[in-house]
């Protein structure tokens, strides 16, 4: 499945917090939604390609579903075809 179509689709998780309308995604989640196996590559991708996230403390960090959503649209090569 496309990582949009994830995103769309996906249900919120009970874990992830909602905060005024703002759905946040774990880090753990965004990696499988990316295809990241390794938490290292991981890591380095997000800030190789700037993908947006917030750092609540040193261990706690969150991944906006609007900007995640919005970072891969930007991303988006060529047209979109709607079905």
């Amino acid at each position: 499945m496309g990582a949009m179509n994830y995103l769309r689709k996906s249900t919120p998780c009970v874990a992830a917090p909602i905060l005024d309308g703002m759905r946040l995604l774990r880090s753990h989640e965004v990696k499988a939604l990316l295809g990241y196996t390794d938490t290292g590559s991981f890591w380095a991708a997000v800030r190789a390609a700037g993908v947006p996230f917030i750092r609540m403390n040193a261990r706690r960090i969150y991944f906006e579903e609007a900007a995640l959503k919005a970072w891969l649209e930007s991303k988006t090569v060529g047209r979109r075809h709607r079905f």
